[in-house]
């Protein structure tokens, strides 16, 4: 009878334990008294602030500097050399739960702490700072984060950390984040990636003209802010970005998103050739017959190409205006960097003279050779637009890192290319040994030398296009 009696106890306070557990988040924490609390002041916009630079790194991984910024893993690397054991525990169960909050994976910013220890151990002061580490290692991922609300512990069976939520970013209540804004900007980077996957067979020249037909094809321009214009620079402004790609035809743009909308597409493309683009910003003004058309600030692209010239590319003025779409992608005129480029369109009936000149942060940022627009007036489509000619091309290039290689008895060696450069044009590589005997080589080109003779490898680039070239590699044993 004292057996199942004592099961009968083990019983009961296991199911409490789960029902404490899967009961609604909502009447655990009512329930708890705060056993901490901890708030700070909180500068104005500083969460929107936070938000945007939270999306720009979602945009531009790459582009942060680990010695000078954080990047979205770097976490608490100094912070967690001064905490106590159970507070470490207790900072990275945050950590990881705050991540995932920020990213839009889970919504509820009340964290339960089932491990007990970790909060009996714990002091007022020990826990505030926790708290300011997750601000200082991790302050993007925090922007929902209402500081002057603060944070709070609950008691109880299991204790529940709450965060309070701005309000801007509120969900069903105070402790819930609704992340429809990062959803977006998951959704505007699905997006554009899907329009460069679709056009990566494509030669340089028309990936460049898809893109502009994607955008233009996206958005439309937004008349409204454009008469409250006010630029966020020449650097990413995700918002642009998240307006340009996320399918919702009621969210438009100004110049702004078109420039950032086709830089941002250049900037994640494999160009067979040597293409860059870049934005630039500077006044804009259209006349005809002596009367100005319209007039003001202005952004822009300025695209070198293959040929190494710099070629004018406007798609606000592009969008729309099918007449004068010609005119103004990847095109030159006469002109220059400190007067200005006229570009003469005739549309209508009616002849614009259209001016464009960089303003002086542009000509801080930039060198001349990388804004002097070509004095061609079109750059020559006919050298990028048959795939023959860009398969000959890539083929041409691709080179390995070593036409010829000594190597022990024994020992092996990675077959490797001299650039990565053209990699996604690659279908597959294939490897080859002219005789096993001397130097066999895998089906990831790794060669292992078995005598202490001479061979060859043979390396096969098959381009996604289905052209092909073979590579040699001579390899002497010793």
């Amino acid at each position: 009878m004292k057996i199942q009696k004592r099961r009968r106890q083990i019983l009961i306070f296991a199911a409490f334990l789960v029902l404490s557990v899967f009961l609604p988040q909502k009447r655990i924490a009512a329930a708890a008294e705060p056993l901490y609390t901890y708030a700070l002041p909180e500068k104005k916009n500083e969460s929107r602030e936070l938000l945007q630079e939270y999306l720009s790194r979602l945009f531009y991984p790459e582009t942060r500097s680990v010695s000078t910024e954080k990047k979205l893993a770097n976490y608490g690397t100094s912070a967690t050399s001064r905490m106590t054991n159970k507070e470490k525990k207790l900072y990275t169960l945050l950590k990881n739960r705050i991540k995932k909050i920020a990213s839009g994976k889970i919504s509820s910013t009340a964290i339960p702490v089932i491990d007990g220890s970790l909060i009996r151990s714990l002091s007022q002061s020990g826990f505030e700072r926790i708290v300011n580490y997750l601000m200082v290692d991790c302050p993007y991922e925090l922007y929902w984060f209402d500081k002057t609300k603060g944070v709070s512990i609950g008691s109880g069976l299991i204790s529940y950390i709450k965060f309070s939520v701005a309000s801007d970013y509120q969900g069903a209540n105070e402790y819930s984040v609704n992340s429809m804004d990062v959803k977006r900007a998951k959704k505007a980077i699905a997006n554009a990636k899907s329009i460069i996957q679709k056009n990566e067979k494509k030669s340089d020249f028309q990936k460049l003209e898809a893109y502009k037909n994607a955008i233009c094809r996206l958005v439309e321009y937004n008349d409204l802010a454009a008469s409250m214009l006010t630029y966020s620079g020449i650097g990413i402004d995700p918002w642009q970005l998240v307006n340009v790609f996320d399918g919702d035809a009621s969210t438009n743009v100004v110049c702004e998103g078109y420039a950032k909308a086709f830089q941002y597409l250049c900037d994640n493309t494999a160009f067979m050739g040597n293409i860059k683009c870049r934005i630039v910003t500077g006044d804009f003004s259209s006349t005809v017959s002596n009367y100005t058309v319209s007039s003001g600030p202005h952004m822009w692209n300025v695209v070198k190409m293959d040929d190494g010239r710099n070629y004018m590319v406007d798609l606000t003025n592009i969008d729309g205006e099918d007449e004068i779409a010609d005119r103004l992608f990847l095109t030159g005129t006469q002109g220059s960097i400190d007067g200005g480029y006229l570009f003469t369109v005739t549309q209508n009936g009616n002849t614009y003279y259209i001016r464009y000149r960089y303003d002086s942060d542009t000509l801080s940022i930039f060198q001349n050779d990388m804004i002097a627009l070509s004095s061609r007036a079109s750059y020559e489509k006919s050298r990028l637009t048959s795939q023959k000619y860009n398969s000959a091309m890539v083929l041409n290039t691709i080179k390995l890192a070593a036409s010829s290689k000594t190597i022990k008895k024994g020992k092996s060696y990675r077959v490797r290319l001299k650039s990565t450069r053209y990699r996604s044009h690659i279908k597959k590589i294939s490897y080859f040994s002219k005789n096993k005997a001397v130097a066999k080589v895998s089906s990831k080109g790794v060669v292992k030398v078995r005598k202490k003779k001479s061979t060859a490898i043979l390396v096969k680039i098959t381009l996604r296009s289905g052209k092909s070239k073979t590579l040699k590699l001579q390899i002497k044993g010793k």
